[in-house]
């Protein structure tokens, strides 16, 4: 029997038109109000960004959840938040704290190899005889390279790498003007500026060929002295 049978019949006795009448709008009613939640629950997993449909259903069931440990954490989607860009910002503040103590022990590394490599320059270049360790191991830093194993090498002219000793045994040799009183030809002789002396810095050498060198040696032997 459908509900329009049910109707006639209800209308064929007595009172039964008034309580047809009343279902009807009980009908209605609840229509209206089953329209209005589902409008709801759309309007709510639209402004959720969810879908309807099984996707939408489990992604609502998994925000429901989400939702009951909050309640059991006696917290609200606000603090939640709230203490989630606190944990954001003291992640950040470490990382930046990391970063800090990482560049420092770095530089602090970067340090303590310039200072070895200067050491171990001097150190050969004294054994060699040098005419001024010191600071002939500033011309020669650039040379030095440090391995990841922490040992040290050193690169000459031609490329290759060998140890500091052999590279600076190396470079004296091909470079007679860095080594006292070796004997220099020209070494002892005046100077053809009739006797006025000049003082000779290492950029200086740098720029002047051997035989100029040769020629200027007892200046340039007391300029490095007073360096």
């Amino acid at each position: 029997m459908t509900l329009e049978e049910i109707f006639e019949r209800l209308n064929g006795v007595e009172g039964g038109a008034d309580m047809a009448a009343t279902i009807r709008k009980e009908i209605t009613s609840l229509r209206n109000e089953a329209k209005s939640n589902r409008i709801a629950k759309e309007d709510i997993l639209k402004a959720l960004n969810l879908k309807n449909g099984e996707e939408g259903k489990q992604e609502a069931a998994a925000l429901a959840a989400l939702m009951g440990k909050l309640k059991e954490a006696n917290a609200t989607p606000d603090t939640a938040l709230q203490k989630l860009d606190a944990l954001e910002k003291s992640v950040k503040d470490l990382s930046d704290k990391y970063a800090a103590e990482q560049k420092k022990a770095a530089e602090a590394k970067a340090r303590q190899q310039d200072l070895e490599k200067t050491s171990a320059l001097v150190k050969a270049l004294t054994n060699g005889h040098a005419a001024s360790p010191s600071e002939i191991a500033k011309i020669l830093s650039g040379n030095v390279s440090v391995k990841d194993d922490g040992s040290m090498v050193f690169t000459g002219a031609d490329g290759k790498e060998s140890s500091i000793d052999e590279g600076v045994t190396g470079y004296l040799k091909g470079n007679p003007w860095a080594v006292a009183n070796g004997g220099i030809p020209g070494s002892g002789s005046q100077p053809p500026d009739g006797g006025n002396k000049k003082t000779y810095t290492m950029d200086d050498l740098k720029g002047m060929t051997p035989q100029e060198i040769n020629a200027h040696w007892d200046d340039i032997k007391n300029s490095l002295k007073k360096g």
